[in-house]
């Protein structure tokens, strides 16, 4: 017993690093678990809200489409929209048949490779 007290290794693992490792994993297994059910339960909080905004989103349109687009404003749309396009093809049309009264409104620069286009078409065509 005259043999001064030292350290040894076995002494080492078995009284500290063992318990040491244990907490340490233990520490992990409890954050892990703790992290996913928290996940969880925000990946479900996620899931209602959005359920419930889509649901209003869908009443909103609905109630938009029922009460602010009438017949007879779609009809005026549809009109109008016609009309424009047929405005459209009048102009193509003139360009095409080389009438300079149809491109006076137009850039310079445009209306040139707009005829070299129609004139590249036409030599295509042939």
């Amino acid at each position: 017993m005259d043999e001064p007290w030292t350290i040894s290794w076995v002494w080492w693992i078995t009284a500290v690093e063992l318990p040491v490792v244990g907490c340490m994993f233990w520490l992990i297994l409890y954050g892990r678990r703790e992290s996913e059910r928290a996940l969880l339960r925000v990946y479900r909080e996620i899931q209602g809200n959005l359920s419930i905004v889509l649901d209003g989103l869908a009443q909103s349109k609905l109630e938009v489409a029922r009460l602010y687009a009438t017949i007879a404003d779609l009809k005026d749309v549809e009109k109008r929209l016609t009309d424009h396009l047929v405005r459209v093809e009048t102009r193509l049309n003139l360009l095409l048949e080389g009438d300079a009264r149809g491109l006076s409104h137009w850039p310079r620069g445009m209306a040139d490779r707009a005829r070299r286009l129609a004139d590249r078409g036409a030599s295509d065509a042939a």
